[in-house]
């Protein structure tokens, strides 16, 4: 019988027999199997399928047709998204029905841990899409949402008639909280910011903040309660949306306004005021303004509640 059947298979592959084992050489069980001897020789490299005999003098690799069954594991669980390491654990140490089940679980944390990511990415593409779609061109600055911000200030707070007199209102007014700083000997260590209150853009009246970040200990709040400085936390409670400018500050009217299209544009609603951090430095160098500039805007947002 065994030699009736070496026969017919002697038809289709070369069959070697060891004892009661159907022996195959790496080509015949690629072949069968569907997997590249490339894949076999990985395979064996790192234990996870070994051929049944090795030829020490030629190197020739046989598989015996049983181990079929191991490599059609390995393929099942390669499928389901396990590393090859994991599946080295997984048979060889006979889990049970339970470890197997708990190791399908944390495959199914995984896998959904990555379609959480990969739809991030793609809703940041569809708003990216949108945006574009909303003003019919590329956006001039590159605007992103960021971690809620924090912030320790000492500011002065003042009603500027028109947009037009910011500049000269922000020089008197940081200079003034420089040497206020310096008078009570309170350090600061954040850049300069121009708080804007009002709640939508306008020209006239505008309610602003002139401040720089501090530590904020309880020494330094008693310092400037005794001074004509003010103090304040500043702790946003969701996302921020940011804007980079580079350029020169009277020309922030253009990325203002591209911000809180975006932010319109996005479905998202402000969640407190503008504002706008001096990172390349102070605004005004020995009482005249700086020409280039790199500025930060930001503005707390939401989701719009009223979708």
């Amino acid at each position: 019988m065994k030699f009736e059947c070496h026969d017919i298979m002697k038809n289709i592959i070369d069959v070697d027999w060891q004892g009661d084992k159907i022996m195959l050489n790496i080509g015949d069980f690629s072949k069968i199997a569907q997997v590249s001897i490339k894949t076999l020789r990985y395979y064996d490299r790192i234990g996870l399928l070994k051929p049944e005999i090795v030829d020490h003098y030629t190197g020739y690799r046989k598989y015996s047709v049983l181990q079929i069954n191991r490599l059609n594991r390995i393929l099942f669980y390669k499928d389901i998204g396990f590393s090859l390491k994991q599946i080295y654990e997984i048979i060889n140490q006979n889990l049970s029905v339970d470890q197997m089940r708990k190791y399908l679980h944390l495959n199914i944390k995984r896998l959904e841990a990555d379609i959480l990511t990969i739809q991030n990415s793609l809703d940041t593409l569809h708003q990216r899409i949108h945006q574009i779609d909303k003003i019919e061109s590329q956006p001039n600055y590159e605007i992103k949402l960021i971690e809620p911000q924090h912030y320790n200030i000492a500011f002065g707070k003042v009603i500027i008639p028109t947009i037009k007199d910011i500049t000269h209102y922000s020089n008197l007014f940081y200079h003034n909280l420089y040497s206020e700083l310096d008078r009570i000997n309170v350090r600061y260590i954040g850049p300069e910011m121009n708080l804007y209150h009002n709640t939508e853009y306008v020209e006239t009246n505008l309610e602003m903040e002139f401040a720089v970040g501090i530590s904020g200990t309880p020494e330094e709040i008693e310092k400037l309660s005794q001074s004509n400085l003010s103090y304040r936390e500043i702790q946003d409670k969701n996302l921020t949306a940011s804007l980079k400018f580079a350029g020169d500050y009277h020309d922030l009217f253009k990325p203002i306004i591209e911000l809180l299209s975006w932010i319109e544009s996005n479905n998202y609603q402000l969640d407190g005021e503008l504002r706008e951090l001096h990172i390349s430095g102070k605004a005004h160098i020995n009482g005249k303004l700086v020409i280039d500039a790199v500025v930060e805007l930001q503005i707390p947002v939401k989701e719009n509640e009223n979708l």
